[in-house]
């Protein structure tokens, strides 16, 4: 079987480029994308001293242009994608009513939009491919909304959703579409996220937490086979069936009030 060549956004790095790493090692070539180049070239160079095979690209997924041009220089490679990894994206922490819907919106255009656009212009590699696929990287709050994340639990249930329906549209071309929902990981998201909270706010400490590693090698599980949802942790996959059953429940046992509270008192 000859080497296929995986396309990863949000690259530069958390799981991204822990993904990048892993399938490297793994034998595929990868393509990583990102706004910050210098981690890129960084990671590039590590990867092709090691033996792999990878190519780094500008992209900002919040401009059309940006994915155009990025999309262009892709299929015009000596090595178009058969795989298609949507990873990136950012968060907001805030009450709805402390958000400024424009930080909403371009946020959606990131995470959801972005995506999207993205993937319509890789679908004519994706299709000439024998081994065309699509991971979207959602999260496990796309089955169960948190306060002070809203909006970005919106995203990434938005991301699902169409996911389901581009299974269905995509299976007749040989297209294999995938979801994976990572929980809580050890990456710099928190910090980078735009934050509409006091500064002392913070998540429990309690529960579940993964490794940006731990995601990947459940990533690189999944292109073995065809299963739609990937779940790194198994909490994830619990909590969107506790979610369905128990809605009550299930908001008693994650303590949401208690969040909410914590990180808007005084």
């Amino acid at each position: 079987m000859s080497r296929q060549t995986v396309f990863i956004t949000g690259a530069s790095g958390g799981i991204g480029r822990a993904t990048a790493r892993v399938l490297a090692e793994g034998g595929y070539r990868v393509l990583l994308a990102a706004r910050r180049q210098k981690q890129l070239a960084q990671i590039v160079e590590k990867i092709n001293n090691s033996g792999g095979k990878a190519k780094y690209y500008y992209l900002d997924l919040g401009e059309e242009k940006s994915i155009a041009n990025c999309a262009r220089q892709v299929l015009q490679s000596k090595n178009p994608p058969d795989i298609l990894i949507n990873n990136a994206g950012y968060g907001i922490y805030g009450l709805l009513e402390d958000i400024p819907v424009e930080e909403a919106r371009h946020m959606f255009e990131t995470n959801f939009f972005g995506a999207l656009s993205l993937t319509r212009h890789l679908l004519p590699a994706l299709k000439k491919s024998d081994s065309g696929r699509i991971i979207n990287v959602t999260s496990g709050v796309a089955k169960r909304g948190f306060p002070v994340m809203n909006y970005y639990s919106a995203s990434k249930a938005a991301l699902e959703s169409m996911s389901e329906c581009l299974k269905e549209e995509l299976e007749p071309c040989g297209i294999c579409v995938q979801v994976v929902y990572p929980l809580r990981t050890e990456t710099g998201f928190s910090q980078s996220a735009l934050r509409y909270v006091p500064d002392s706010f913070s998540f429990p400490s309690s529960g579940p937490t993964q490794t940006a590693g731990e995601v990947a090698l459940a990533i690189s599980r999944g292109l073995k086979g065809k299963k739609f949802r990937i779940h790194p942790h198994y909490s994830t996959k619990m909590l969107g069936v506790l979610n369905e059953i128990c809605p009550g429940l299930t908001s008693r046992l994650l303590k949401l009030k208690d969040i909410v509270d914590s990180a808007f008192d005084g």
